[in-house]
């Protein structure tokens, strides 16, 4: 009998990887046993009036005898939601596949804590050993990003890329962080494993199973598809790859892509319970796992989603970047007032049209309590490479400080067509919200970091309401949540205090900072005009370095557990920085301070400016989601706007 499963020589492994070897042979064992075709043979009665009738269309299965079916799981974690993986497992078992393959990201990891690890390691296991078939795992960046990570997955799981034959299928597991780490790009994760074993192996492996009928890949992190120059080695497995048929899988950006290399199919996988938004089809977001059937013609892959079954084409290469254009093509435009009542001004629009098909862009306008738009709608069409303002008069319903304004809505939907002519339609939100650049007052007198705004005074920001509430089903309301705060200035710190009111405390030291009530603070001390620009895409603002280039503060009642994930993407907080939080009867107090030098260095020279980005979060206990309340919205985001939260020096 062929070995069905190979491990590669790593050295010592854990006594689970060895077991796994056998499994894996023994549960694929009829891949090596010659089957005859199937046949339909049905037993009719004597048929006299027409014997060549029949109530069937064929007699000859769809299945072949060398057929079966796998189920592929995508990303769990990078902000993970939790009972989505989970309860995919018992769904996978109703569709009985022969085996699951993971693309990776199981863990949220990011830790040395071996406690920690082994836990969530503990839970990832229970979920998985609800199958009912084997199930590969697979290593993402949150899985393995330090050495410590790579001796647990050792320990528990063996190797770290691997290869295995079922059918005459040959599929390999690779491990993506010995290519290049995600946290630290260009270099492979720390560890008895080398990116150039690697690579000689996949060599091996290869040149050994030349004539198998199909190849299949799984890597986490999609290097063809990086936006920058594609790693060699990857090029070179992609060489290697071209001369037989094959397929590869992948996921690591939660969002569903599909590309066409050297003829075959290259999937990026949506998500399976990590991180999403969860816009739908166009945009690759939505829960899945793909069902890849394995027939005489290579793989057939049906994504199956909680509300449908989608084919392998859901999105491609052609749509998402027509998407992507749409995305970025409706920018607004600063509308500044002064700091006093705003009486009225227009908010502008700039819309460019980068693509290759008109783009129709049509706009309703919905006033709030203290804005009305002019215009209750607008439309207007774009040829290619062309571009346009758009200009939305507003008028205060009655003179009110911009400090307090609820915004007005402006919802668009833009319409363009791809190169097949299949429309694309993408809607977004955006605010009619006038921005102002606040002036940083000093202080009435000396500001202690205590936790208590006495010495503060009246507080500039009070009584005011969200410009943007995430998740407002969980939010009832002020009684619920509100808050007010300022911004002061004393010649050596820069200084922001905040009064919440919060109906129900829900901390927690066993909880990270993301996961229970509290502040994010986030300031921006550069210069222009990198400070007053806006993204709309939160892990873009991570990737290019803008996330790690401010100062992110969090604040909770409780000292919360360390954020392992947080704490590898953003640098760490000064010491200088001085933060206090202490609860009051119902609710808390935060104070920060924010020292000169720190802005200086920053602005690289005397500051002038600084811009504050503000968000307050609300757990209820018994709640499953919890609302995240801004002061103004947040520039990584759709509804983003230029300037909001700009304070000057005084």
């Amino acid at each position: 009998m062929a070995r069905l499963f190979e491990i590669p020589e790593q050295g010592a492994v854990g006594p689970r990887a060895s077991r796994a070897g056998l499994i894996v042979c023994a549960v694929f064992a009829a891949a090596c046993v010659t089957q005859e075709p199937a046949r339909i043979a049905p037993s009719l009665p004597v048929i006299t009036h027409n014997p060549e009738a029949v109530p069937w269309t064929s007699l000859e299965p769809l299945a072949g005898p060398d057929d079966f079916r796998f189920v592929v799981v995508s990303d769990r974690t990078g902000e993970h939601r939790a009972g989505i993986f989970e309860s995919a497992m018992p769904k996978v078992n109703l569709l009985q596949p022969a085996f699951v393959m993971s693309v990776g990201d199981l863990i949220e990891g990011y830790t040395e804590d071996q406690a920690e690890l082994d836990a969530q390691w503990d839970e990832i296991d229970g979920f998985v050993s609800q199958l009912e078939m084997p199930f590969f795992y697979l290593a993402g960046n949150h899985d393995m990003s330090n050495a410590t990570m790579v001796e647990t997955w050792r320990a528990r799981y063996g190797p770290t890329y691997y290869q295995f034959i079922h059918k005459d299928v040959l599929f390999l597991a690779l491990n993506s962080e010995l290519f290049s780490m995600v946290s630290k790009p260009g270099h492979p994760v720390p560890g008895p494993d080398t990116q150039a074993a690697q690579m000689d192996w996949v060599r091996g492996v290869l040149a050994d199973h030349p004539d198998v009928r199909w190849t299949i890949v799984f890597i986490h992190q999609p290097f063809w598809d990086q936006g920058r120059e594609i790693h060699p080695d990857w090029l070179e497995i992609e060489v290697l790859l071209a001369e037989r048929k094959h397929s590869v899988f992948a996921g690591h950006y939660h969002a569903y892509t599909k590309h066409v290399r050297h003829d075959s199919s290259y999937i990026t996988l949506a998500t399976t319970g990590g991180g999403s938004g969860l816009r739908g089809l166009l945009y690759g977001e939505f829960d899945h796992v793909a069902m890849v059937t394995m027939g005489e013609q290579g793989p057939r892959i049906a994504n199956l989603l909680l509300d449908g079954i989608q084919d392998e084409d859901v999105r491609g290469e052609q749509t998402r970047a027509v998407v992507s254009l749409l995305e970025t093509a409706l920018v607004a435009r600063a509308l500044e007032a002064e700091p006093g009542p705003f009486v009225g001004g227009s908010a502008e629009f700039r819309v460019d049209n980068a693509g290759g098909a008109p783009l129709v862009v049509d706009g309703v306008f919905s006033a709030s309590a203290d804005i009305e738009p002019e215009l209750g709608q607008i439309s207007q069409t774009i040829a290619p490479g062309a571009s346009a303002v758009l200009d939305i008069p507003l008028r205060a319903a009655r003179p009110t400080p911009v400090t307090r304004i609820a915004p007005a809505h402006a919802f668009w939907t833009l319409r363009t067509q791809d190169r097949s002519g299949r429309e694309i339609v993408h809607s977004q939100n955006s605010l009619l919200l006038p921005v102002t650049r606040f002036p940083c007052t000093r202080s009435p007198g000396a500001i202690e970091v205590d936790g208590s705004l006495e010495e503060w005074g009246t507080l500039r920001f009070a009584g005011l309401l969200p410009s943007v509430v995430e998740h407002s089903e969980s939010w009832s309301g002020a009684q619920d949540l509100s808050y007010d705060f300022d911004v002061r200035c004393d010649g050596e710190f820069l200084y922001v205090g905040i009064d919440v009111l919060d109906d129900a405390i829900v901390a927690s030291e066993d909880r990270i900072a993301r996961e229970q009530d509290g502040i994010a603070l986030a300031l921006d001390g550069r210069k222009d005009p990198a400070r007053s620009g806006t993204h709309k895409n939160y892990f873009a603002a991570v990737r290019d370095g803008t996330l790690a280039s401010m100062l992110n503060l969090q604040g909770t009642t409780k000292t919360p557990k360390r954020d392992d994930v947080w704490a590898t993407f953003m640098p760490p907080v000064p010491a200088t920085v001085l933060q206090v939080v202490a609860l009051r009867p119902g609710g808390y107090v935060a104070e920060f301070a924010i020292p000169y030098a720190w802005i200086d260095e920053k602005q690289e020279g005397p500051w002038e400016a600084v811009r504050l980005e503000l968000s307050v979060l609300d757990f209820d206990p018994g709640e499953p989601q919890h609302a995240t309340l801004w002061w103004l919205p947040s520039r990584f985001g759709s509804q983003a706007l230029p300037l909001t939260g700009t304070f000057e020096r005084p």
